[in-house]
């Protein structure tokens, strides 16, 4: 178990991420609901709701959709969403258009759900599932292994993709050359597949890394250290950005190996604490952004905060934040006008998306 955070660290934490940005409030009203208090950095009519209304499935104009527990989010080659749903009834690839229609790309049985998403820049999908990469094909018809031979985790084994082993393959990537970047958080490394070969990048201290109050240790490829991470995200100059896991922090990924600690907001971890930052992206303009989820279960605390920093991971502002106090024995995740568990991100033109995931909608917010 990692070391467990203190209630007053906690509190700490809230006031030095939470309240500076309260500063910019006066320019939008607070948005009270029964349910949760929450405060906007952003006028709330800026936070607009893209896709989405009831939790279920049901494909159309987009506003009429419907998603359930939408996570993962990718942008295709013409600027459409991809976006992956993690629940029954759909637990789907779902791709809104650019003209605002929500079609189901691809269906997934119970027993496949994905760990990771990407899409290509013929709008082909690669997708994490079980011990292996699959690519689903642009017109959602046919799916193939790329890599993985699906035996069950040993020690790992790289080389020629379909023989290659995978233990948790997660967050997937795709640079400018078409190489594709795989996270396997159990083996805590980045590899890549390239001319069906998979190579190892960073990382390879094998899950559980041994207990410590030290952060993973930056260094240059196999040197470096991560711990359980489940994001990946990419630049326009082939960066990564590796989030998720035990800490609250964002690593960064050279094209040359070098893996840097560009942001930390906290690290602690127990079975009832969580403090993640989601899945990043980059918009195009070279501003990084993603989202701090912090939650206390035993005191029914959540606390949501999308932040931006530039790509060394200097901060720049606070978009948004929601703070949520459960108050009764209802659903604690009740929609209202504010953030609720972002997990997916991804930049378009001036556009900022993300799967508001408990409200199961895709919002956006608008960049400039």
């Amino acid at each position: 178990m990692k070391a467990t955070c203190l209630v007053l660290k906690l509190g700490v934490l809230l006031l030095l991420f939470i309240t500076p940005a309260c500063k910019k409030a006066e320019i939008a009203k607070p948005v009270q609901n029964s349910k949760a208090d929450i405060e906007t950095l952003v006028n709330p009519d800026q936070i607009l709701v893209h896709a989405g209304s009831t939790p279920g499935f049901a494909d159309g104009p987009a506003l009429q959709a419907q998603f359930s527990r939408p996570t993962f989010l990718s942008a295709g080659p013409d600027k459409s969403l991809y976006v992956y749903d993690s629940e029954l009834p759909s637990l789907s690839i779902r791709k809104i258009s650019c003209s605002g229609m929500v079609i189901t790309f691809y269906r997934f049985t119970e027993r496949e759900r994905i760990a990771g998403m990407t899409v290509d820049k013929n709008g082909c999908v690669y997708i994490s599932q079980g011990y292996q990469i699959k690519k689903i094909s642009a017109d959602g018809k046919t799916i193939k292994v790329v890599a993985g031979s699906g035996e069950i985790p040993g020690p790992r084994k790289d080389g020629p993709a379909l023989q290659a082993t995978f233990a948790e393959p997660a967050g997937l990537a795709i640079n400018k050359d078409g190489c594709l970047f795989i996270l396997d958080s159990r083996y805590n490394i980045i590899r890549k597949l390239s001319n069906n070969i998979i190579t190892v990048v960073a990382g390879g201290i094998e899950f559980p890394r041994p207990i410590s109050d030290k952060l993973p240790r930056d260094g240059v490829g196999t040197d470096a250290e991560f711990d359980n991470p489940r994001y990946l995200s990419i630049d326009n100059d082939d960066n990564l950005y590796v989030t998720g896991g035990y800490y609250a922090l964002i690593k960064k990924v050279t094209p040359k190996g070098v893996v840097t600690t560009i942001a930390v907001i906290d690290y602690g971890f127990d079975t009832d604490y969580l403090s993640v930052i989601t899945q990043t992206t980059v918009d195009q303009s070279g501003n990084l952004y993603g989202c701090w989820n912090w939650a206390v279960g035993f005191k029914e605390q959540y606390a949501f905060t999308i932040f931006k920093w530039t790509t060394n991971g200097v901060y720049q502002e606070t978009l948004a934040s929601n703070s949520y106090q459960k108050q009764d024995q209802d659903d604690p995740f009740v929609p209202a006008d504010g953030l609720i568990f972002p997990t997916g991100f991804v930049a378009v033109n001036d556009t900022l998306y993300f799967s508001n995931t408990r409200e199961h909608k895709i919002r956006k917010i608008a960049l400039k």
